[in-house]
């Protein structure tokens, strides 16, 4: 396979050029990879499906490369869809950016393409917003504010507080912009629920429940300097959602995180309380980088400790059950980050080979220079597209060499990473061989 950098085409030549370079690769794995590096801009047909598609609720971080300004929101979200899928049922994410080939045409008749370089790719389509992310609680505070959805409107997540006290000390992740992120979309119009209320999560849940029914969701407790903050809003979280599930019938498995490092003790509490996997995030692999671009994760836990952490869990849950998100291309950004795409390479794919061997499995997301974080000016140094799927390649062929996949598909089919459904090696087998449309969007 040829990495190295040639000339690039446009257009549908473009993605033929890559589909000859990565011929095992799924197509559909191969644009969800250019739309999440490259961005769609943001075009009147975008704002007419934001009318009626799932809306972005820019949950956690700010993904677009655009300003918003005050008539961009409709309460808690964005009047502009948050995801589309292809034929086969892969999601992948909408963020904005000025600068890219990528857009969404209306063809008419309610057929929308993907278009690159005003070339027509494929027919993409959109999911049709639920009436409770639209409706308020009891208390008055918008549905769309307490959960999020993932991928599909069956998915959900469950931020119990969106806060990062790193960012009090200015020991941020170097690629994260959540606290000023929300801030500016607060300062925007946008309605935001920072701590959720028991009887908001009780009721969103059952609305969800009711009207669409749920696959799966994920708790996320928060990340606090004080760990066991972050724990037991997680635990308390979970124990408001499996009572919602008793009550409406609707019991789906619960994945856990969003909070640091802890022991086992409390990891035992977590799975006490319902949690059937847990998510722990170590975003870099090599140790001297891990320290520059998660300066809070390296001072208040430490990578060692991080890694241990990971292989506990792994005792407590199961094997599978386990997850660790890495942003893909931080390794490389400049000054401190690798000088070629080779060196990267090595260092992640050593860190993906460890924690699989130990039953960890690891996610990832492409790096993108978010807006307001401390890297928000890092243009150049966006991971190629060939660098990314080189990885892939790599992490697919890992995780059948010692037969792991992720159990468990917390949050639906995920639209912020690079794999079409779910995160597991049967992204590629599960590909069907002629492209059907899944049910829901028939």
């Amino acid at each position: 396979m040829n990495t190295e950098v040639g000339t690039e085409e446009r257009g549908r030549a473009r993605i033929q050029q890559l589909m000859e370079q990565f011929p095992e690769m799924p197509r559909q794995m191969i644009l969800k990879a250019e739309v999440i590096l490259r961005g769609v801009r943001h075009t009147p047909a975008m704002d007419e499906v934001g009318r009626w598609a799932v809306p972005d609720d820019h949950h956690t971080f700010e993904h677009d490369r655009e300003e918003h300004s005050q008539g961009d929101f409709g309460g808690a979200y964005t009047l502009t869809p948050q995801f589309f899928f292809f034929r086969n049922g892969t999601a992948a994410r909408v963020m904005f950016d000025p600068t890219s080939p990528y857009e969404v045409k209306y063809e008419g008749r309610g057929c929308y393409w993907l278009y690159r370089d005003d070339e027509p790719i494929e027919e993409v389509r959109f999911e049709p917003c639920p009436q409770w992310f639209r409706q308020r609680t009891s208390s008055g505070k918008p549905m769309a504010s307490i959960m999020a959805i993932l991928g599909t409107r069956r998915g959900l997540v469950l931020s119990m507080t969106s806060y990062c006290s790193y960012f009090t000390e200015g020991d941020e992740c170097l690629f994260c912009n959540r606290n000023p992120a929300i801030k500016h979309l607060k300062e925007m119009g946008q309605e935001r629920t920072i701590t959720k209320r028991e009887q908001d999560i009780y009721e969103t849940y059952m609305a969800a429940a009711q009207e669409t029914g749920v696959d799966s969701i994920a708790v996320l407790g928060g990340s606090f300097v004080k760990r066991k903050k972050g724990v037991d809003l997680c635990i308390e979280g979970i124990n408001v959602v499996k009572r919602a599930m008793r009550d409406s019938g609707c019991e789906v498995p619960i994945t856990a995180g969003g909070f640091q490092c802890v022991d086992e003790e409390d990891l035992i509490r977590v799975k006490k309380a319902g949690a059937v996997g847990i998510g722990a995030p170590l975003e870099v692999w090599d140790p001297k980088l891990f320290e520059i671009i998660c300066p809070g994760k390296a001072k208040h836990v430490g990578r060692d400790a991080w890694i241990k952490y990971l292989l506990m869990a792994v005792d407590v849950f199961g094997r599978g059950y386990v997850v660790s998100n890495f942003v893909l291309g931080g390794e490389m950004v400049p000054p401190f980050g690798f000088k070629t795409e080779d060196e990267a390479a090595e260092s992640v794919l050593e860190g993906f080979h460890y924690l699989i061997s130990h039953g960890v499995v690891p996610k990832y997301l492409p790096f993108r220079n978010a807006p307001r974080s401390r890297l928000a000016d890092a243009f150049a140094s966006i991971p190629r597209i060939e660098y990314v799927l080189r990885i892939e390649e790599a992490l697919h062929e890992l995780l059948k060499k010692y037969d792991l996949r992720e159990v468990l598909r917390g949050g639906g089919n995920q639209p912020n990473v690079t794999y079409p459904t779910n995160v597991n090696r049967e992204d590629w087998i599960d590909v069907p061989k002629e492209d059907i449309w899944p049910p829901a969007l028939r």
